[in-house]
């Protein structure tokens, strides 16, 4: 052999594409299929991982089924989906919650669908609940129904549109596809359209498309196939198949020159985005568009990025992404500009790129890469019954067969540089129609169904159990929990290094944050560009973030590249180089965010609460601003990565499908050399310090023309786990913690001035932050307020907590219990926290009886004790001139105006 190192590439990447081939043939989702004599569709599938059940609805109808003039019904009615039926007339979500389960439904441009998660025991309920809106709703609609969820979905749209850059995606569907495409307008439509929308639409839609015959039902859980087969037939047969409906198939348009349009928007930098109309998602093209997509723009090693943001610095972000539906997939190019950059140079870019990659396609090196990523990606994607239902689903519905997605993989699978590279060249650009009519089967429905009566009890729960921890520890000190998890071949892991942000030494508010970000930007051995191969190579994430208490590593990979991984991994955090063109990058991004911050109502006044409230208590001190980052220093950097990143203070959390020994060996060998070092912990005690004492004021950020205002009021409250901490934690929840609280049942459903409203108890170590957040109309900010203070005051006063309001949250958290180490994340997040906050390993199983002992008077006391009315500090985000006198008259406090740097100006 004349070239032995052309020959060790060749292997190399041969050994490679065979481990690809391997990981992506190696899935299987095992399923039954069936047809009931309705025409509804069922799946289901057998998961004994977790005593739960995950139910999924697909209806096979979305905006493109929608007319011009009527938009945004398919979303509107899937509001109304969740609003009672004929023979359960109350909120959908009481029954699911009641039991300890999860739900929520989506639309977009192809499918709406429901989808729940509950105990296994449950499943009955479920089908009662999904089978009694699909063949019994129409009764329980009301023009008061349909009224409040207008206000809930127009909020909705509110809130969309009350953020930077809101139009963009608008305005590219319109661009894009000819008018009277049903992808030309955004699946939560027009205000003109949903003003108009009436009860007889409503009539119209239900009968048009929820029919069974128009339906998928996908079940996967610790279920019992044909006891679950017996149960949806028994629910569902008697439900009719629906009318004749018909779909378009394909539908891209031919588009042969380019068009443009300009808009101005609040925004910090400039925004360019380009995108072609391509194939839809059951084309082989579509998925090579995919992945020629990701190699031109899918992160920070891509060529995209690499000329725009780091050769010619004129963008601090490049990106490309594709979009697959089924009458035709979208791609698109963003880049975010520098002010003042030459966008006529980055169209050169953009063009220079594109037809240096249709003329040239990716290298075999790049799609290699890309290839193992999304097998990294699809694999850990199914480790819940979730991702693998909504696999099933989708595919069926898609593809024909509920295991079509083997096709896809093998698409991937079977990509080569040059098939890349003709899809990129034919279709960025170009496009075809075509109509295709489907059959109408011969459907008949049963005699009759369940007894309908009244919701199926549940009576049996399975119980909460902690997981099963195996200990050790590395050679240095550093300890080791491991959770094995068979069945998926992937791994994740969680590094708790046990100093956050709370140190005790001044430090520049950005540093900490930069130098994590610059981790996976450059070691001694390795540049940026190299450690984004190598994640990809490897199937894997890395991420770590900084919190107040800690700072939390969060890695995933393949078993089988489960080595190679913690050797990247090790390089990375033991190794960093904070390399100056890297580090400066990083700054620049995060002057832009600092920048976009500031004109993003729902994040401006939320980032000044823990400052103001804490004060001069470690857990304060003022988010960072531009000035802080342009005076960031290398030593900066290295400092504070020097006082969180020490092996000392970290313990690694394992979860996944790695023996046992093979696990102890790799990180044995590229973490058990790491030396601590010998400077004392710089970790504040966040328990030593003073509580600090409410102080009520209100401090308002005016935003012009906003169309919401962003309300939030909080004050701090004792640290968790002491006295009263669970009858807080349940008053919370029945006050405004979950979907059938209080104050969101008065201001979203009663009201339908706000799309949703929370309170919630924040995670600390120490005192945390007790918050309402609530995104409401304009002109209803100081009614609002009133009733959110009136439904505070009422629980003190004529409107006490009572035994069925406590009943109901008790029993969802109780019956959540066994769903909060039932997935890998989950796992991870309940040992993690166990360590952080001194839980003991058997706390999930404690839980029953601690929320069991509760009492309502309990409850208010606890709740009482820690939140007073005329205690609150409030922070309002919204249009000054319309809402400053109102406010003003409810006698909050003090109303300080301060502008988006956190400085007051009045």
């Amino acid at each position: 052999m004349k070239n032995p190192v052309a020959l060790t590439i060749l292997l190399a990447a041969f050994s490679l594409q065979s481990a690809v081939a391997d990981d992506l043939a190696g899935v299987d989702i095992p399923y039954e299929r069936h047809v009931l004599d309705n025409g509804l569709t069922v799946l289901i599938h057998v998961d004994d991982t977790a005593p739960q059940a995950f139910v999924n609805v697909y209806y096979k109808v979305g905006s493109r089924d929608e007319k011009p003039g009527k938009t945004g019904f398919a979303h509107l009615f899937e509001h109304l989906m969740f609003n009672g039926s004929e023979n359960f007339d109350g909120e959908y979500f009481a029954p699911i919650q009641d039991v300890g389960g999860s739900l929520n439904g989506d639309t977009w441009f192809d499918r709406t669908r429901y989808y729940q998660t509950v105990p296994n025991t449950a499943l009955e309920r479920v089908l009662w609940l999904e089978s009694d809106r699909m063949g019994h709703l129409l009764g329980a609609v009301t023009q008061e129904k349909l009224d409040n969820q207008r206000g809930v979905v127009q909020n909705e749209k509110r809130r969309g549109d009350n953020r930077p850059y809101a139009m963009v995606f608008e305005k590219m569907l319109a661009g894009l596809f000819p008018e009277g495409h049903p992808y030309s307008w955004e699946t939560i439509g027009s205000m003109q359209d949903l003003n108009a929308a009436s009860l007889e639409d409503v009539h119209e839609w239900f009968k048009t498309w929820y029919g069974a015959g128009n339906a998928i039902v996908s079940i996967a859980g610790d279920i019992d196939p044909a006891e679950t087969l017996a149960l949806v037939e028994a629910h569902f047969g008697d439900i009719p198949a629906g009318p004749p409906v018909s779909h378009l198939d394909d539908w891209v348009p031919e588009r042969k020159i380019d068009t443009s349009e300009t808009y101005q928007d609040r925004v910090a930098n400039p925004l360019l985005m380009r995108s072609w109309a391509v194939p839809g998602r059951d084309h082989e093209a579509a998925t090579l568009l995919s992945l020629a997509a990701r190699i031109l723009g899918g992160d920070s090693s891509s060529r995209l990025y690499r000329r725009l943001v780091k050769e010619e610095k004129i963008a601090v972000d490049a990106s490309m992404n594709t979009l697959a539906f089924d009458l035709s997939s979208m791609a698109f190019v963003q880049v975010v500009l520098n002010p003042g950059a030459d966008a006529d140079r980055a169209r050169e870019i953009l063009a220079e790129e594109m037809a240096r990659f249709a003329a040239e396609g990716p290298t075999a090196t790049e799609l290699e890469l890309i290839k193992t990523q999304y097998a990294a990606s699809a694999i850990k994607g199914l480790d819940s019954l979730t991702g693998k239902a909504n696999l099933l689903a989708e595919s069926e519905y898609y593809g024909g067969s509920p295991d079509a997605y083997k096709t896809g993989f093998a698409w991937v699978d079977n990509a080569t540089p040059d098939s890349v590279r003709k899809a990129a060249a034919t279709w960025f650009g170009k496009g075809a129609h075509e109509v295709y009519v489907t059959m109408y089967g011969e459907y008949t429905v049963a005699d009759e169904g369940v007894d309908r009566s009244e919701v199926p009890a549940v009576d049996d729960y399975p119980p909460a159990s902690a997981p099963d921890i195996q200990d050790f520890e590395l050679k240095n000190g550093i300890g080791v929990r491991f959770v094995q998890r068979p069945g998926v071949p992937a791994v994740s892991i969680v590094g708790e290094f046990r100093t956050g942000d709370a140190i005790t030494v001044a430090e520049n508010p950005a540093a900490a944050d930069i130098a994590f970000s610059a981790l996976d930007k450059g070691t001694k051995k390795r540049s940026a560009d190299e450690i984004q191969d190598d994640l990809k190579r490897t199937g894997s994430s890395f991420r770590i973030s900084l919190g107040a208490d800690s700072s939390r590593l969060s890695v995933s990979t393949l078993t089988s590249k489960f080595d190679a991984s913690m050797e990247l991994v090790a390089d990375m955090l033991r190794n960093p180089s904070f390399d100056e063109s890297e580090v400066a990058l990083l700054k620049e991004v995060m002057i832009t965010n600092i920048a976009q911050g500031k004109t993003n109502p729902s994040s401006l006044a939320r980032k000044y609460v823990a400052p103001v409230v804490y004060g001069d208590h470690p857990y304060g001190g003022m988010p960072e601003t531009a000035d802080d980052v342009e005076m960031l220093e290398q030593a900066d950097l290295r400092a504070a990565y020097e006082k969180r990143i020490r092996p000392d203070e970290l313990t690694l959390y394992v979860v996944g499908g790695i023996d046992h020994d093979d696990l102890m060996r790799s990180l044995q060998r590229h973490f058990g050399s790491w030396k601590a070092t010998k400077i004392a912990s710089f970790r504040a005690d966040p328990l030593a310090a003073e509580q600090p004492a409410p102080a009520p004021r209100v401090i308002v950020f005016d935003m012009p023309g906003a169309p919401q205002s962003n309300v939030v009021a909080a004050r701090v409250v004792d640290p968790p786990y002491g006295e009263g901490y669970t009858e807080f934690d349940l008053a919370n929840m029945m006050y405004g913690g979950n979907f059938l609280s209080r104050i969101n049942a008065n201001l979203r459903e009663d009201k339908g001035w706000s799309y949703g409203v929370r309170s919630a108890i924040g995670n600390a170590v120490g005192p945390r932050v007790w918050q309402v957040v609530a995104q409401v109309q304009t002109d209803k900010t100081a009614e609002s307020i009133e009733e959110l203070l009136a439904e505070l005051n009422g629980i003190s006063g004529d409107r006490p907590f009572t035994a069925d309001e406590l009943d109901k949250v008790r029993n969802e958290r109780i019956r959540k219990l066994p769903a909060v180490t039932a997935t890998k994340g989950g796992i991870l997040r309940y040992m993690a926290d166990n360590g952080l906050y001194g839980r003991p390993d058997d706390y999930v199983e404690r839980r029953k009886g601690e929320y069991e002992a509760v009492r309502v008077e309990g409850t208010m006391a606890a709740l009482g004790e820690r939140v007073v009315a005329d205690e609150l500090t409030w922070f309002i985000t919204g249009d000054l001139a319309k809402i400053e006198a109102s406010v003003k008259a409810l006698d909050l406090g003090e109303v300080e105006v301060w502008d988006a740097d956190g400085n007051r100006v009045r």
